[in-house]
């Protein structure tokens, strides 16, 4: 096995070559989709895969696929590889081997002080496992939600309805009473659903990216997608959601303090499960539930049913253990003063 920086023109072929999507949550965050994203934000970013090699290697043999992102440090830098790596179903002593390999390839030229990353629980399992890997590992606050809530679509509607709490269903059937609309966003959409995701943040203390990334999001239609619930011709709530390798996520959303008595966020939400569906996915996913930190919205998708689930959250794989105690330090005297 080696480890090697591949194309963004051969990434797609390396994801799709028997990674396991189907048990991972946020994996569309490890997609040539969404480093257009980070290419539009000006961002940095990498793609590195740990494969077979020999005359005959080709996509179908690759163990690790990951994505990074490169983030300053001041004069340093370290990676960031969100939802990552990948690895094949099964593969976790290769994806161990991807890290074995990540230490000779920090002390080439590329000089990173860390790899910022968040394993799956096997994976980890696998990095504890070796002495000489677990000495590089720290746990740090979480950057994605390790905590997710995930809808099986493989049931029909029936059975998904019945799956939830009555009053969820009591609410979706009152929105459309009501007379709410669940349509596509359009382009003239962004100003009124940019509203809606100030009105929200400020209700539900979210922090929000700027305008730009939301813009950035929408300009890639086939993999994030916007739908908004209107009431007599006004938008009164919204989301954005990914759709990527047979899950749909659900990433953003927002709706109108004045206009709760709807319940238009049921209505939507119901609405791009079923699209979801039709779209031939398998799962999908609310991405981010946590009762302590945000429990009315934890509240709100458990009330659609599915299965949670947690992984292990962020991790760094420190390669300069020196200039990384440093680093801290110098981030907890900013933060302190």
């Amino acid at each position: 096995m080696a480890l090697e920086e591949i194309t963004r023109d051969n990434f797609d072929r390396f994801t799709a070559a028997g990674l396991d999507f189907s048990r991972a949550s946020g994996r569309f965050l490890q997609s040539s989709s969404w480093q257009k994203i980070l290419d539009k934000e000006g961002q940095t970013s990498l793609v590195l895969a740990y494969r077979s090699v020999g005359l005959n290697a080709s996509a179908q043999s690759s163990a690790v696929v990951s994505l990074a992102v490169k983030y300053a440090l001041g004069p340093w830098f370290y990676w960031y590889a969100p939802k990552g790596p990948l690895s094949a179903a099964g593969q976790s002593s290769q994806a161990a081997g991807f890290f074995k390999e990540l230490i000779g390839w920090a002390h080439s030229e590329k000089r990173p002080v860390f790899w910022r990353f968040e394993p799956t629980a096997s994976l980890l399992a696998e990095l504890i496992k070796d002495k000489r890997l677990a000495s590089h590992l720290r746990k740090v606050r979480d950057i994605q939600p390790a905590q997710t809530l995930r809808l099986d679509l493989r049931l029909n509607e029936t059975e998904l309805l019945q799956a939830m709490h009555p009053k969820t269903r009591y609410n979706i059937r009152l929105a459309a009473k009501k007379g709410v609309i669940i349509r596509p966003g359009k382009d003239s959409d962004f100003s009124a659903i940019w509203k809606l995701f100030q009105a929200t943040a400020a209700r539900d203390g979210f922090k929000l990216h700027d305008q730009d990334h939301y813009r950035h999001l929408l300009a890639e239609p086939e993999f994030i997608k916007s739908f908004v619930a209107e009431y007599q011709g006004q938008i009164i709530a919204a989301g954005l959601f990914s759709f990527f390798a047979g899950t749909a996520t659900y990433l953003h959303g927002a709706s109108s303090d004045s206009d709760r008595h709807l319940m238009a966020p049921y209505l939507l939400q119901w609405e791009m499960i079923k699209q979801a569906r039709a779209a031939g996915c398998q799962f999908y996913d609310f991405y981010g539930i946590d009762e302590k930190r945000w429990p009315g919205v934890t509240r709100f998708k458990r009330g659609f049913g599915g299965q949670a689930s947690c992984d292990p959250g962020t991790y760094e794989f420190v390669f300069r253990p020196g200039l990384y105690r440093l680093v801290n330090l110098i981030k907890s005297f900013k933060k302190h003063f």
